[in-house]
């Protein structure tokens, strides 16, 4: 049994979304892993037109478990994740859709010397955190959601990446903004635009 602890974030003109998450796993076999945790948000935002729903709030997300497969390959990594979470989070603060929700994602990557290119692809009925964003508003319904990117290491304990990330939406749609109280709800006559995102990020390792 491992512990697990990480803080990542991100930031605009209308909102600055910080995620704390802590989680604990086991490792039945090199290739079998199964994760649960819970993730606490941090928002301050001026999304709203009532200045009343504006400012700084935090609160629990939706609790998970996520199952991991990682074959043993020679020159690639490639692991297939399924994670499922439960409607811990408060719905009023936009924390959750008040639904449980699934991800199957598949990431795969290569190291070449100090660079080590990736891509993630998968299908969800929700819109997930992905390692360099997080989303300023919670989503249920079906989804299909790509990143390609990079990451280059400049030591042992300091690597610097860049990824592109695309989430194509099928069908209705509820968004639930963590960055104000309203709810807006979308459907097919209205769709979701496809969402197209570039991030960049620095990071260390601790230990």
């Amino acid at each position: 049994m491992e512990g697990y602890g990480g803080l990542q974030g991100s930031a605009s003109s209308e909102a600055q979304i910080n995620r704390l998450e802590a989680s604990v796993g086991y490792n039945f076999s090199p290739k079998f892993a199964v994760n649960f945790g819970l993730p606490f948000y941090f928002v301050n935002s001026n999304f709203s037109t009532d200045p009343s729903l504006n400012g700084f709030r935090s609160g629990l997300g939706n609790a998970f478990v996520s199952l991991r497969v990682t074959p043993n390959l020679t020159d690639w990594r490639y692991i297939s994740s399924l994670t499922a979470t439960a409607p811990t989070g408060d719905r009023d603060r936009g924390f959750s859709t008040g639904r449980a929700t699934f991800d199957w994602n598949n990431f795969v990557s290569r190291s070449l010397s100090r660079f080590t290119p990736f891509a993630n692809l998968g299908v969800a009925n929700t819109i997930s955190d992905t390692s360099f964003f997080s989303r300023p508003f919670s989503s249920l319904g079906v989804v299909g959601h790509f990143e390609g990117g990079t990451s280059y290491r400049l030591n042992r304990s300091v690597s610097v990446g860049a990824s592109a990330y695309s989430v194509v939406p099928s069908g209705d749609q509820k968004i639930t903004a963590e960055s104000s109280t309203d709810r807006v709800t979308t459907s097919r006559s209205q769709p979701v635009p496809r969402l197209v995102k570039a991030e960049a990020v620095l990071s260390k390792r601790l230990l």
